[in-house]
């Protein structure tokens, strides 16, 4: 993460920021969960767009593995429902 400094929210909030941001918050409900103003969040999110996108990647990559998984353990379950007829 590339941490922005001129006092517009620490490295912890500003990470979390990021995560938040990434797993589709508004900037309303951020601002909240945070305390701090959503024109600051704003300003944020122009500056760590690069950030938000790669952790949104990690979060779709994360997804997409638990899905394959989820399908993958159903299918096992499916062949051995219909092996044991």
């Amino acid at each position: 993460m590339h941490a922005i400094s001129g006092g517009m929210l620490d490295v912890d909030k500003q990470q979390r920021f990021i995560e938040l941001r990434a797993k589709g918050w508004s900037f309303a409900r951020i601002a909240k969960e945070l305390d701090t103003c959503k024109g600051t969040l704003i300003t944020l999110s122009r500056k760590l767009q690069f950030d938000i996108q790669n952790q949104r990647a990690v979060e779709l990559e994360a997804i997409q593995e638990q899905l394959v998984a989820t399908r993958e353990a159903r299918a096992t379950r499916v062949g051995r429902a219909f092996a044991a007829r």
